[in-house]
């Protein structure tokens, strides 16, 4: 949503989901501090990188505290040095939280470097 800022885009499935924004104001700033964007929570998506962008989608995605993420290809768009940077970032939140994660991807390296099991 470009015309909203960072946390307000975070907030968007609570919104929906009709959660005070009183009562989800603690489940974005965690979510914030999560992705590494809490000092950026005011920006707005065009004044952000690729990257962050793809972070505040991420943390969109977590702010529900989903049991299974389904990613599609989350990281296609991205430079190398960015998709690696985060398929980094990503494999470091499997870590601490253990969320089952379904990551499509066409890249080979990022299959194995983030996968416990690859379905072909």
């Amino acid at each position: 949503m470009p015309w909203a800022n960072v946390r307000e885009n975070i907030r968007l499935p609570l919104k929906l989901a009709r959660m005070s924004k009183k009562d989800s104001q603690k489940l974005v700033q965690q979510t914030l501090e999560l992705v590494g964007l809490k000092s950026f929570e005011e920006n707005y998506p065009r004044q952000l990188s690729g990257g962050m962008k793809m972070r505040v989608s991420i943390a969109r995605a977590l702010v529900t505290q989903p049991n299974v993420l389904l990613m599609d290809e989350p990281f296609g768009a991205l430079d190398e040095i960015t998709r690696s940077k985060l398929n980094g970032d990503l494999l470091d939140l499997w870590l601490q939280h253990r969320w089952t994660v379904v990551f499509v991807t066409h890249n080979i390296y990022e299959a194995v470097y983030l996968s416990k099991h690859i379905y072909y």
